[in-house]
């Protein structure tokens, strides 16, 4: 709507400085025509300007509110590092809560199985195909999963394939987007391994928390077409352990709020 009345201001200031030229307006007049009608031109950039900023920030915000998958190589390396722990009552607690989270299947999808018995059968790891196999036989009759996924996480992650790494590590994610509930997922998973004493569990903990590199990306693109340095600046450390996502995100929210020359907090109802 500001941008409408600066337009509707600016013509009939046009107008003026047309008739100004033919009935001979004094040039102080005239002077002042133009410095309404650069006031107006300001005006009409600065909001423009204000208002490509707050839609980057928006879209940044809306990056920071939904999060991100939880990647699939994390998941993987974090299975591992639980199964290859002394730590019995983690592996328990885990094996349980991978269990719940595949009896929301009704199966698995047979593209995923045909997936992971091709990489199998391309890194000829005896160890893997064995473990795969225990997995599947158990999710197929409804005996168990949980402790057989571990198991395979672990024997993938010792393996010496990458090709191997990727596609199964491929399949967890897949398995997590179709499910839902993966938030409440993650943050059971982060309450049980916080117990944990053991150093390889907290760092794989540590990875599964951080953000994958493309979202990264897509959050600091947004933030760099806003123009914010500070924001840009302090999106990374937000992130890493010990930093703050909550305080990073009422930043963005606050910068947005600026940009439309909104106050700084709602006022109360």
């Amino acid at each position: 709507m500001k941008t409408r009345i600066s337009a509707l201001l600016i013509i009939p200031l046009l107008l003026l400085g047309l008739a100004a030229c033919s009935s001979g307006v004094p040039q102080e007049q005239l002077d002042a025509v133009n410095a309404l009608l650069q006031e107006e031109q300001a005006k009409s950039s600065d909001l423009e300007n204000r208002l490509k900023k707050a839609a980057h920030l928006e879209a940044a915000r809306g990056l920071l509110a939904d999060g991100w998958e939880l990647p699939g190589a994390a998941v993987l390396a974090f299975g591992a590092a639980v199964q290859a722990s002394d730590d019995t009552a983690i592996k328990a607690s885990l094996s349980d809560l991978v269990q719940s989270f595949l009896s929301g299947l009704d199966s698995l999808p047979p593209e995923l199985v045909g997936e992971a018995l091709a990489a199998v059968q391309g890194s000829g790891d005896l160890q893997v195909a064995e473990k795969l196999q225990g997995f599947l036989f158990a999710t197929a009759s409804g005996s168990g999963g949980g402790v057989e996924l571990l198991e395979v996480a672990q024997a993938v992650q010792d393996s010496d394939s990458q090709p191997l790494k990727q596609v199964i590590g491929n399949i967890l994610e897949t398995l997590l987007k179709a499910q839902e509930g993966v938030p409440d997922l993650a943050q059971a998973i982060a309450d049980i391994a916080s117990a944990s004493t053991d150093p390889a569990v907290q760092q794989a903990l540590q990875n599964l928390g951080l953000p994958p590199d493309e979202f990264v990306q897509q959050v600091q693109e947004q933030l760099e077409a806003a123009g914010v340095p500070a924001l840009q600046d302090g999106f990374r450390e937000a992130y890493l352990a010990g930093g703050n996502p909550s305080a990073f995100y009422d930043r963005v929210v606050g910068q947005q709020r600026q940009a439309l020359g909104l106050p700084a907090t709602e006022a109360p109802q």
